[in-house]
């Protein structure tokens, strides 16, 4: 007996505490999120130095820098998705009426995945660019557009099952807001 009651209360605890590890989630997501978006931002500022410093302006270099920059892309899509999930947590688990962009404003853990998704899907097909443009032959290259066409399409089916989750929830929300208003309506009159 005496367990199961030391059980309950330290699942009971366990309850309490999850609102702060959802905070530890935000604040790690804001963190990381804000270290990646810095240090893009420091490495554009050094890619651009190294070319003044260097004043080399031939096509070896103009590839080489096009390769920098396609990467740092990737740094901060990395960086805008951590963003993305901290504020999508926030809003979900913390504060629901915060004032965000219509772009920002998540309703349930499926808008989250669907932006998260559509932003690695970004990623992974600039991933790819970077690699093609230091491609030097050979087949690896076939093998890596492969690879990512594979978990492109995975992603984009499972993006596509989330969706129609999101219209089915959103269909549900506007009969139930029609059936309220019918309700309304009938004890008005």
């Amino acid at each position: 007996m005496k367990w199961t009651e030391s059980f309950r209360n330290w699942m009971s605890l366990l309850f309490h505490l999850s609102p702060s590890m959802i905070l530890l989630a935000v604040g790690g997501s804001l963190l990381a999120a804000f270290t990646l978006i810095i240090y893009g931002f420091l490495r554009v500022l050094w890619v651009i130095w190294a070319l003044i410093r260097d004043h080399d302006l031939s096509s070896h270099y103009e590839t080489q820098l096009s390769i920098q920059f396609i990467e740092l892309i990737d740094v901060f899509l990395i960086g805008v998705i951590l963003l993305i999930v901290a504020l999508g947590l926030f809003q979900l688990f913390i504060d629901e009426n915060r004032a965000l962009p219509s772009w920002l404003k998540v309703r349930n853990l499926d808008e989250l995945k669907h932006r998260v998704i559509g932003v690695i899907c970004v990623v992974l097909g600039v991933n790819f660019l970077s690699n093609v443009a230091e491609w030097s032959g050979g087949t690896d290259i076939l093998y890596l557009g492969v690879a990512i066409a594979i978990v492109l399409i995975a992603l984009v089916m499972l993006l596509k099952v989330v969706d129609g989750s999101i219209q089915e929830e959103v269909r549900l929300l506007r009969k139930e807001k029609a059936e309220e208003e019918v309700r309304k309506a009938a004890g008005l009159e």
